[in-house]
């Protein structure tokens, strides 16, 4: 049996949120080195509402015997519903066809250690593909990289032809030279009919660059003039 167990901390180390899970796992096989698991985790999924606000997240992973820890900051920005706004962005390696996700199936998460999906998840799908965000924010020259990330545009409800655009741009960290700025690009592919949220995902070359530490950063505009703030994340190329 293997469990996790996670708590979110606020800076004065109270408790709003905790999650706990287990799996029971007794598919061995041998072979001339002995008994052993022929599977390894690699992924666990969870999704928590918080309000806005500065947190800490610890989560410890053990199968009785052996234990493992770690921990991240988590910052949850407040937003105007009235204004343009733009989510964090998320890194993603994998990406998956969101069909099962349709109401002729049950909801299912792949990869995760519960077979069905908590009723208040809500999976990041961008046109029928769900992006699956990643801790491991180093990657390889040949690997995918894919991003997710929504914008809000509250005119779509009152004014549906609103448009709006977003740039990417990939920074090095260490030298602060731009190395690729995209024009703007469209967000009407990505819409969703009365929605005024804009789910965009998609992949993002980095073939072209060498090694070392980088800034993905995205920005969206809309026709009223409005702009949102970058928003940024980072990653390391191997």
């Amino acid at each position: 049996m293997v469990a996790v167990l996670g708590i979110v901390l606020k800076k004065d180390e109270s408790l709003p949120v905790r999650f706990s899970d287990f799996v029971k796992y007794n598919s061995t096989v041998e072979d001339s080195d002995g008994l052993h698991w022929d599977h390894i985790w690699t992924r666990y999924e969870t999704q928590l509402s918080l309000p806005s606000g500065e947190y800490n997240i610890r989560v410890v992973l053990s199968d009785g015997t052996n234990f493992g820890r770690a921990e991240i900051p988590l910052t949850v920005d407040d937003y105007n519903r009235n204004e343009l706004a733009m989510s964090g962005v998320s890194l993603c390696k994998q990406v998956s066809d969101a069909y099962d996700y349709s109401p002729r199936h049950a909801p299912r998460l792949p990869g995760s250690w519960t077979t069905k999906l908590p009723g208040s998840y809500v999976p990041l799908i961008s046109n029928d593909i769900e992006f699956k965000p990643t801790a491991d924010t180093r990657f390889k020259k040949d690997d995918s990289l894919y991003t997710y990330f929504e914008v809000h545009e509250p005119l779509l409800a009152t004014e549906p032809s609103t448009t709006v655009d977003f740039r990417v741009r990939i920074v090095d960290v260490k030298t602060g030279e731009v190395r690729s700025d995209s024009t703007p690009v469209s967000a009407t592919p990505y819409m969703k009919a009365g929605s005024p949220v804009i789910p965009i995902g998609r992949r993002t070359n980095i073939s072209n660059l060498p090694k070392g530490s980088y800034r993905l950063d995205v920005q969206a505009t809309d026709s009223a003039g409005k702009t949102t703030p970058w928003r940024s994340v980072n990653f390391t190329v191997e």
